[in-house]
């Protein structure tokens, strides 16, 4: 999975929440004079993967991939923000949930 993330003044959060989901995440600038702190991020990962954890580390907003899902996929965004969610809960109430 391969996206753009639009990250000014927080590039290294972002680079370390995505760390720690893909350790093998590879980062590369994508900065221009208009778009400062934009980098792209590869993942070896699903794209429903990806999205999914997109909102549960709250980065959905950062990312160019989900923004443009969302308007070409509404349902589906919607879809999977409360899968995101649902499994955000089950985490919280059992520990070893998985």
């Amino acid at each position: 999975m391969i996206d753009l993330i639009y990250a000014e003044g927080y590039e290294t959060e972002m680079k370390q929440d995505i760390l720690g989901m893909w350790p093998e995440a590879v980062f590369e600038d994508a900065s221009d004079f208009i778009h400062r702190g934009r980098f792209q991020v590869e993942v070896d990962c699903t794209e429903d993967n990806w999205r999914e954890q997109m909102f549960l580390t709250g980065l959905f907003d950062f990312s160019i991939h989900m923004q443009f899902w969302r308007i070409e996929q509404p349902t589906e965004y919607i879809e999977t923000m409360r899968r995101a969610v649902e499994t955000k809960k089950a985490k919280e109430l059992n520990n070893d949930y998985r």
